[in-house]
C-alpha cells in the first residue's frame, strides 16, 4: 500500500467530524496532519498553544483534558468519530515512569468519562490506541491501565457504538522520538555498545502502519468490538536492529562483542547509581531485562479480517531515512 492509498483512506472521511485525543503527541500529531486535510478534526488539548504551533488552524481546538467533562459531553454531541490515542507521557527523568499514578487517572478514568460522553452523543465508532504492553505479561501501573480501559472500552460495544482497541507495537518512523529513534542516535555517536545477540525477539510497527490500521478500524463494520494487535509483520532482535543501523547509516560496525556478564555489572552499577542520585540511568537492572526479554506478537488477524497491509519494515525506513 502506497502513501497515495493511504491518502485515499483519510479521503473516506471527507465531511466528517472527527475527535481525536492525545492529538499533540508523536502519532497524533501525523495523524491530525493526515486526516485534517480531509475531515472536520476537533482536538482536545491541555496546550492550545502547543497545536497552534504545530497544525495553525487545521484542527479546531478545545483546550481541555479527559477529567473535564463537560467538555467530553459538549464534544460527544458534535463529533461522530473518536480516535483516542490519550495517554499519561512519563517525563525524560522520571526513575519509574510505567509506575506513575496518572497512568490510571489518564488511561482509565480519562477513557471512562471519554466513553460516558460517546454514549450519550452522536459518536458512532470511537477507536482506542492501546498498547501491546498490555498483553506482554508485564505487571507495571501503566499495563494494567491499559488493560482495564481495553475492558472499558469493549464493554461499551452496542447498538449506537462500535468500539476498536488496536494494541500498537512500539512505534518507529519519528525522526526525533521514540526509543529506535532514540537508538538510532546513541548508535551514531558511538554510545550505544556492540551488544551480543541475547535471543530476544520483538515486534514493531511504523507509525504511517499504525495510522493505516486507525482508518481501517474506524471505516471497517467488521472491526465493531474487535481487539486487534498491529505490528509490520516482522520479527526483530536488539542485535539485528544495531546491526541495521549501522549498516544504513554508514556507521562503522566494531568488530567485538559486549559480553552479556559485562552488562549485567553495567546494570548492576546503575542501579546503585540510580539509588543514589534519584535519576534514570541508560543502564539497570530493569532495562537489560527488558533488552533480554522477548516482545513478539502475532499481527496477522488485523491483515486477515480488515486488509492491512504494512508498508514499512524498520529496513525499509532506515534505507529511506539514510539514503
Amino acid at each position: 500500500m502506497s502513501a497515495t492509498k493511504l491518502q485515499l483512506q483519510a479521503q473516506a472521511f471527507t465531511g466528517k467530524t472527527v475527535l481525536v485525543t492525545g492529538a499533540t503527541g508523536s502519532l497524533g500529531q501525523q495523524f491530525v496532519g493526515l486526516l485534517g486535510r480531509h475531515a472536520q478534526v476537533h482536538v482536545l488539548t491541555r496546550d492550545p498553544e502547543k497545536a497552534e504551533s504545530i497544525w495553525g488552524g487545521l484542527p479546531v481546538v478545545h483546550e481541555g483534558g479527559l477529567q473535564d467533562q463537560a467538555l467530553l459531553d459538549a464534544l460527544g454531541g458534535e463529533v461522530t468519530t473518536v480516535f483516542h490515542l490519550a495517554s499519561y507521557a512519563p517525563s525524560a527523568n522520571e526513575k519509574e515512569p510505567e509506575e506513575n499514578p496518572l497512568h490510571w487517572d489518564v488511561t482509565v478514568e480519562g477513557t471512562r468519562n471519554l466513553l460516558a460522553a460517546a454514549k450519550k452523543g452522536s459518536v458512532r465508532k470511537l477507536v482506542f490506541t492501546s498498547s501491546t504492553r498490555a498483553i506482554d505479561g508485564s505487571d507495571t501501573r501503566y499495563a494494567r491501565a491499559k488493560q482495564e480501559a481495553e475492558k472499558l472500552v469493549l464493554d461499551a460495544q452496542g447498538s449506537s457504538l462500535d468500539v476498536t482497541v488496536l494494541r500498537l507495537a512500539p512505534l518507529y518512523g519519528f525522526p526525533d522520538r521514540g526509543n529506535i529513534a532514540s537508538m538510532v542516535r546513541s548508535i551514531r555517536a558511538g554510545r550505544f555498545p556492540p551488544l551480543p545477540d541475547m535471543g530476544d525477539r520483538r515486534s514493531l510497527v511504523h507509525y504511517a502502519d499504525a495510522i493505516q490500521a486507525m482508518l481501517l478500524a474506524a471505516g471497517n463494520e467488521a472491526a465493531a468490538g474487535r481487539a486487534y494487535t498491529v505490528t509490520d509483520l516482522q520479527s526483530y532482535s536488539t542485535r539485528g536492529i544495531y546491526e541495521s543501523v549501522c549498516r544504513h547509516s554508514g556507521t562503522p560496525m566494531p568488530g567485538w562483542r559486549l559480553p552479556v556478564w559485562a552488562l549485567k555489572l553495567a546494570a548492576k552499577a546503575g542501579d546503585l547509581l540510580q539509588n543514589v542520585t534519584r535519576g534514570s540511568m541508560p543502564i539497570n537492572t530493569e532495562k537489560l531485562a527488558k533488552l533480554q526479554a522477548s516482545a513478539l506478537f502475532d499481527g496477522s488477524e488485523i491483515e486477515r479480517e480488515l486488509g492491512f497491509e504494512p508498508v514499512y519494515t524498520l529496513e525499509k525506513a532506515l534505507e529511506h531515512e539514510f539514503g
